[in-house]
C-alpha cells in the first residue's frame, strides 16, 4: 500500500499503512498480499495534518486541541489498470488534552494523529465496500 506524506509531520504515512492493513487483514473481505502479486492496490497520500489550540487556561497556555488528518486514497484494478474507487478529500478530527507541557503536548499530538489515522483507515475499508 503506497502512501505519500505531503506534511511535515513524521510517520503519519506510516500510521496509514499501518491501520490500512491492519484493517483489511481483520475483515478478511480481501487478502492482504505484496504488491507485486495483488489484483487490487489501495494508495494515496496524507494530504494534510493540521492542529488548532481549542481551549486555554488560567495562564494563557493551550490545554486542549484538535488535530485534523486530511488523505486522499484510491483503489487500483492492477489487471485493468483502473481506478475502481476514489477519495480526493477524506478527513477526520481528534481533540486532545495535555498538561500544557511541551514534551507532553507532542506525545498527546502523536497519538491523536495516530487514532484519526485508525478511523481513516476504517473509513477507507467500510467506503470501499459500501460504494460499490
Amino acid at each position: 500500500m503506497p502512501f505519500g506524506n505531503h506534511t511535515y509531520e513524521s510517520l503519519v504515512e506510516t500510521f496509514m499503512v499501518n491501520y490500512l492493513v491492519n484493517e483489511f487483514s481483520r475483515s478478511k473481505r480481501l487478502k492482504v498480499v505484496g504488491e507485486k502479486d495483488a489484483d487490487l492496490v489501495i494508495s494515496g497520500a496524507v494530504l494534510s495534518v493540521s492542529t488548532n489550540s481549542i481551549s486555554y487556561g488560567g495562564d494563557d497556555r493551550a490545554y486542549e486541541y484538535r488535530v485534523r488528518v486530511k488523505i486522499e486514497v484510491e483503489a487500483r484494478d492492477v489487471r485493468q489498470d483502473v481506478v475502481i474507487w476514489q477519495n480526493n478529500s477524506m478527513s477526520e478530527v481528534e481533540e486532545y488534552h495535555t498538561s500544557g507541557v511541551p514534551n507532553d503536548v507532542q506525545i498527546q499530538k502523536r497519538m491523536a494523529i495516530q487514532k484519526v489515522c485508525k478511523v481513516l483507515a476504517e473509513n477507507v475499508h467500510d467506503r470501499l465496500f459500501i460504494d460499490f
